[in-house]
């Protein structure tokens, strides 16, 4: 699946404690990237959508540094969470990532 939505192939809903997993998601599907040996292909799955959420954590970090703080893990959690949004709107044409959060704020 390529596109705004969670893959086929992925996993989402409710657990057993009621939450709703997984919290933040990243555009995983049909990645352009490069491959072992030179050149590139299009692949599917975690190893792609990770690097997307990787960099929002890193920029949340660049964020904290530049205002002299430090979180906790549940503030830059709630950070994450609360920051992530659907950014269609934001682009006309191809759409370059998409990162929908899908989980409920902890309390």
């Amino acid at each position: 699946t390529s596109g705004p939505f969670i893959s086929d192939f992925s996993s989402w809903g409710p657990t057993p404690s009621l939450g709703i997993k997984p919290e933040i998601t990243a555009h995983g599907g049909n990645i352009l990237s490069s491959v072992t040996g030179g050149g590139y292909d299009r692949l599917s799955g975690t190893s792609m959508a990770c690097p997307h959420v990787s960099g929002i954590a890193a920029l949340g970090l660049a964020y904290a540094k530049q205002q002299k703080r430090h979180f906790r893990w549940d503030e830059f959690r709630d950070l994450m969470y609360t920051s992530a949004r659907d950014i269609d709107s934001c682009f006309v044409g191809e759409k370059l990532f998409h990162m929908r959060h899908y989980g409920q704020k902890r309390q």
